[in-house]
Parts: C-alpha cells; structure tokens; sequence
C-alpha cells in the first residue's frame, strides 16, 4: 500500500482515484524493482497509470494504512466542523432567517447566498 500523502503530493485527483481502485482490487502489478523504488502500473475501469513510487512511501503493515487514514479522516472532519460552525456565526450575525447550529453546510450555504451576502471562503 502507498502511503496517502505521497499520493496527495504527487498525483492528481483522478490518478489518485484510479490508484486507489488498483489497490482495493487486483488492479496493482509490479513492473520493475530497483534498490529504492517499484514501478507500478495501476489498472482500474477508470483507466491506467504506470508510476515509480519509492519503497520509502511503501507501508509496511494495514494497522500503518488503516490509522494513516483515520487522522486524515478526522482532520477533514475537524476541518469541516470549524468551517460550519464560522458558517453559523456569520449568518447570525447577519440576521438571516432559519439559521440554527445542526445544519449542513450545503444548506447554510444555500441560505447564505438566497439572502444575498458572499459566502465565507474556507479557512
């Protein structure tokens, strides 16, 4: 398995979708070896990618992927929650109408814009 900040640093967004599906799957063939790096050809219904990744972005063990992801999970998460939360402030702030702590974001989006004001980038 790769590890996800290597994928993030270096692959598009779609590259990264199709070398995900490869790894779940049968999708990841070994190409070449060399002493510090694997050539990977990736195959998905999504289309093909051949890339070299080192051994050193290489996760040794699932336990290593697993919690790797669950932090990035979690900061999303944390992420996401701070910015709803700066979406509530402002928009009682502002006055708008039916705006309650619980709401999705899409929603105090969508109730931010009807009421005229730009919306608050995130953070």
């Amino acid at each position: 398995m790769i590890k996800r900040w290597y994928l993030h640093n270096n692959f598009s967004q779609s590259e990264i979708f199709i070398i995900d599906t490869a790894m779940m799957g049968e999708g990841l063939e070994i190409l070449r070896e060399t002493e510090k790096a694997i050539n990977f050809r990736a195959y998905s219904d999504w289309g093909r990618l051949t890339f070299w990744c080192p051994k050193s972005c290489l996760m040794e063990n699932e336990t290593e992927q697993e919690r790797e992801w669950r932090e990035e999970r979690e900061a999303r998460f944390e992420k996401g929650l701070k910015y709803n939360e700066s979406l509530v402030k402002f928009a009682k702030e502002k006055g708008i109408k039916g705006i309650r702590t619980g709401l999705r974001t899409a929603t105090l989006i969508r109730k931010i814009t009807e009421a005229g004001y730009e919306v608050p980038e995130r953070e």
